[in-house]
């Protein structure tokens, strides 16, 4: 309730302000009203600007503090760390290229609820011409997911990527999910939601500004075959609402061959398509993940009852 009454109030129009409105019964749950330049600020423009990027942003800090506070309780928590160091490097009497890949993911994962973030950088050349230059940084949150089979999501993504000709691309939304399978052996999860885009894309007729609404469905999979090898998969499908020739595809597939606890050599074929720029690229890697996972210290559940300070009686 405290957030939709923070969203209300950022927007500046929720409330009616008539003398027959409960709001001027009770002045003390009046909202202050909002100075022009926030308002302007935090409103959505009709084109893409940094004011929408902001806006966005600022809702979905505002949505995972929200379940983050809701979620605490007396478990424990764990911190996980991974580090992905991959590429591949060709030479020839007339061509040399390489491509490296690094991935770094940070989860902090609750009873009830996980917040986890992932970023990578590819980058590529061929002789002396740039190849890949590909950024991409997520930050998504899970509630209930290791409770119960159906559970939510919510999700904030930033691209740039030189080979697919996307400048920047912005995405962010909520969504259900369900675990078909969540054991030490076998992990399979669908997840579907709604997704707000905005992209600034280089097409072969110029540069391109623009918004859409995209439907987001998502297959995961982590299969153990044995103590030391291990399969795992993240593949998604977003076509736009607005046009079904519009659509992204991303998929990941890693084969992972564990050297220790902390260590695994790892093979991992990358896949993405843009029909909107009418790019893809394919990329098949080599080479070591890093990765443990810190248990923190089980705190008693928090409450809201304000405990009163001791007075020393003299």
């Amino acid at each position: 309730m405290k957030l939709l009454f923070l969203l209300d109030t950022m927007t500046g129009n929720i409330f009616p302000r008539s003398s027959k409105s409960n709001l001027v019964k009770h002045p003390v749950n009046m909202p202050r009203p909002v100075p022009a330049k926030m308002r302007c600020l935090l409103s959505l423009p009709h084109k893409t600007g940094p004011a929408m990027m902001k806006t966005l942003f600022l809702f979905c800090i505002l949505l995972v503090s929200s379940f983050w506070v809701n979620a605490q309780g007396g478990d424990t928590t764990r911190y996980k760390f991974r580090y992905g160091l991959t590429g591949i490097y060709n030479r020839t009497n007339d061509v040399r290229s390489f491509v490296i890949n690094n991935a770094l993911a940070l989860s902090v994962v609750r009873r009830k609820f996980a917040l986890n973030s992932n970023s990578s950088w590819i980058f590529g050349r061929q002789e002396s011409d740039l190849s890949n230059n590909d950024i991409s940084s997520a930050l998504n949150f899970d509630v209930l997911k290791d409770l119960q089979r159906l559970y939510y999501w919510g999700l904030a993504n930033f691209t740039s990527s030189y080979s697919l000709k996307v400048n920047y691309q912005f995405q962010g939304g909520v969504g259900l999910g369900y675990n078909i399978s969540n054991t030490d052996r076998l992990e399979l999860v669908v997840s579907d939601g709604i997704l707000f885009e905005a992209s600034d894309l280089d097409l072969d007729t110029g540069k391109e500004t623009y918004q859409t609404i995209r439907n987001s469905l998502r297959l995961k999979h982590r299969v153990r075959l044995s103590n030391v090898v291990s399969l795992e998969g993240s593949h998604f499908w977003q076509p736009s609402f607005s046009n079904s020739k519009d659509y992204i595809i991303r998929s990941t597939t890693g084969l992972s061959l564990k050297l220790k606890s902390w260590l695994s050599v790892t093979g991992a074929v990358t896949y993405n398509k843009y029909s909107r720029t009418d790019r893809e690229n394919l990329l098949v890697n080599f080479g070591f993940v890093a990765e443990n996972v810190f248990v923190g210290r089980s705190r008693p559940a928090t409450t809201a009852v304000p405990v009163a300070p001791v007075i020393p009686v003299e």
